[in-house]
């Protein structure tokens, strides 16, 4: 039941594949389902653009990065372990973030606060370089009944745009040498 992309092929292959992605979520849970089937746990990611309409420009064209994390044993804490994983990916490409919790002050870009996939309480905003730029979530048991996954399931959305545009620090400081 994701939101279907208000953005439409004039050339489509397919009556399926008729319009633009605005969300690499729908595909990732389509590879979950089959991989779950033959294995207990596992981590893949990917990374693609999405298009999101725009009044002025038609459409934005933006790249994400989606990580998932899957394992059949609940009785790990698996969205911890994921945003642990996180955020060692942010300290190492030195990128500015925090963690906060689902606002209703702020409006999150990267998913609908509406979605019936998100898990209550098992989710996080992120604010990556001052804007709310990734989220990490564990998707609804109800959800992972409607497409028979048995397990935990986290996703891990980031907008690469934001960090792309702007560019990263080094973390490396030279320093003169001394003379002696």
């Amino acid at each position: 039941d994701w939101p279907i992309s208000d953005l439409q092929l004039l050339n489509a292959l397919s009556v399926e594949h008729s319009r633009m992605r605005n969300s690499l979520i729908p595909s990732n849970i389509e590879k979950i389902v089959e991989n779950a089937k033959n294995y207990d746990q596992f981590s893949t990611f990917e990374i693609g653009r999405i298009y999101c309409s725009d009044d002025k420009n038609y459409s934005v064209e933006k790249n994400h990065l989606v990580m998932v994390d899957f394992i059949k044993d609940e009785k790990d804490s698996l969205f911890i372990q994921s945003v642990n994983k996180l955020e060692r990916l942010f300290k190492f490409i030195n990128a500015p973030y925090s963690l906060q919790e689902k606002g209703n002050k702020f409006k999150s870009e990267m998913i609908d606060s509406n979605w019936s996939g998100l898990h209550p309480v098992e989710y996080f905003d992120v604010r990556l370089m001052g804007k709310l730029s990734a989220v990490v979530f564990s998707l609804h048991p109800l959800m992972m009944r409607k497409f028979k996954i048995r397990g935990k399931v986290v996703f891990s959305v980031i907008d690469l745009t934001n960090i792309e545009n702007a560019g990263l620090k080094e973390k490396i400081k030279y320093q003169a040498l001394p003379k002696f």
